[in-house]
């Protein structure tokens, strides 16, 4: 179904317009496509978590939520050090970024190195 519009009228006193009862009945239908679409049952109750195939993350909470969209731990990272392919962790501060390109992005030199070829 099409999103139902109340027709106002003409202001400012509405001459024209839906009826109060049928502006009600097009808000109605409005509310029940929405519900139905967010997985609403019978009874109109929303689940308690929305479904991914309905936009949401199928959890009622963040652990949950990172396990289903399929994140893994890296997503719960919160580290002052990084490791990029084999060697120590390089702390990652101001200094280690020591060329900006036109975009604006970084390159990250490590261990006094210059930029890989």
């Amino acid at each position: 179904m099409a999103k139902q519009t109340i027709n106002q009228g003409t202001a400012p006193t509405g001459a024209g317009g839906d009826t109060f009862r049928s502006g009600s009945v097009k808000l109605q239908a409005n509310d029940d496509e929405i519900y139905t679409a967010l997985g609403a049952n019978a009874s109109g109750v929303l689940p308690s978590a929305l479904p991914i195939a309905k936009g949401g993350t199928g959890a009622t909470t963040a652990a949950t939520a990172r396990t289903n969209l399929g994140l893994g731990t890296a997503a719960t990272q919160n580290k002052s050090r990084a490791y990029l392919g084999a060697g120590t962790a390089a702390p990652i501060s101001a200094s280690s970024y020591t060329q900006s390109s036109e975009d604006g992005q970084y390159v990250v030199n490590f261990n006094g190195g210059s930029e890989p070829t």
